[in-house]
């Protein structure tokens, strides 16, 4: 009998145009996905301190960014744009 992947819960905070709380909702996302999230999420800051030191660019940026909405939208945690989110290069 297999048995099914663990989730862990959680909080998304839905923002207006000026940065304020005005909603949130709770998502189930198996526990190797929110794994993967803060994986990407990792590199993504570690990219971007690069940055700031003149020890990377924007190409390490895109691919670091792509891999973490690529992860967001495997979790069903934000929706396929049909787009990056943003690409420098």
């Amino acid at each position: 009998m297999s048995q099914s992947p663990r989730t862990v819960s959680v909080t998304l905070n839905h923002r207006d145009d000026d940065g304020m709380v005005v909603d949130s909702s709770t998502e189930q996302v198996e526990d190797q996905l929110v794994s993967d999230i803060v994986d990407r999420s990792a590199q993504l800051l570690v990219v971007l301190r690069q940055i700031a030191e003149g020890n990377s660019g924007e190409t390490a940026f895109d691919e670091a960014l792509c891999d973490l909405e690529e992860t967001l939208m495997a979790a069903n945690l934000v929706p396929d744009g049909g787009l990056p989110a943003i690409k420098f290069s």
